[in-house]
């Protein structure tokens, strides 16, 4: 499973991505902002480690969990809309999507836009996400209306193809879920493999300051956590037994 960390420049992003791999054991180097981060953490699994001592199996093998963390996106400009776009496909071959997005202040790092506003952010994201799948399907739906027109074996399955995508073309242009264009299993399962972004369960991460943790629990109707990556990664970096000290002396304990 892949998860892709998504959000703009300066939100936090990256130090978040540094704080779950290294929670995940795995160390990853983040000394280039404008290239993607690839990390692979194992998944603790309680009961994987209770069979395992009963068992004693000559290899124990956890799941594993494949981090993306992607360059921050500036959607102000063209060339940065274009710099985004090159990333669609990395994207659309993720299983799940995680939005940072910045409500802290900072001195040494400007807000995106000049401004903090998570909930502007996330809209902005999801609005460019959406019209790159509403290209996709429309350019799907004016290939399969080109070949309904002759008559060949698959005319039928393209024909249903059609009534499926301009189905999601309706939805994705009227802002509405695109689950509720698709009836069936069978729809679900075709429609899975053009890896739009409409279809994907996506988390919100409000990256905050330490003493502004709590609220935000849907932006966009999308579930959401408040948390400060800066001490995430922190917190990533000790020893377990050093941990719940550290949170003690900030007053998360």
């Amino acid at each position: 499973m892949r998860v892709c960390f998504i959000g703009p420049s300066q939100s936090g992003k990256t130090a978040l991505f540094a704080a779950v791999a290294g929670a995940g054991g795995s160390n990853v180097d983040i000394s280039r902002p404008d290239q993607p981060h690839l990390a692979v953490v194992k998944v603790p699994d309680a009961r994987l480690a209770w069979l395992s001592e009963l068992y004693n199996p000559k290899k124990t093998t956890p799941a594993e969990l494949e981090l993306l963390d992607l360059p921050g996106m500036d959607l102000s400009d063209e060339a940065g809309r274009a710099r985004a776009k090159a990333h669609w496909p990395a994207i659309r071959q993720s299983d799940m999507l995680v939005f940072v997005v910045r409500s802290f202040t900072s001195d040494e790092a400007a807000p995106y836009r000049g401004r903090v506003d998570a909930a502007a952010d996330v809209r902005e994201l999801l609005g460019e996400m959406l019209f790159a799948d509403l290209e996709q399907v429309t350019a799907r739906v004016e290939k399969l209306a080109d070949a309904v027109k002759r008559p060949t074996p698959k005319r039928d399955e393209q024909q249903r193809e059609l009534e499926l995508m301009t189905r999601l073309q309706d939805a994705l242009e009227n802002e509405t879920p695109i689950s509720q264009a698709i009836k069936t299993e069978a729809e679900d399962k075709l429609i899975r493999s053009f890896g739009l972004f409409s279809q994907k369960p996506a988390l919100v991460v409000v990256n905050c300051d330490e003493d502004d943790l709590a609220g935000a629990d849907t932006i966009e109707s999308l579930p959401a956590l408040r948390l400060s990556a800066r001490i995430e990664q922190e917190i990533s970096q000790l020893p377990p037994e050093d941990r719940n000290e550290f949170l003690a002396d900030l007053g998360l304990a």
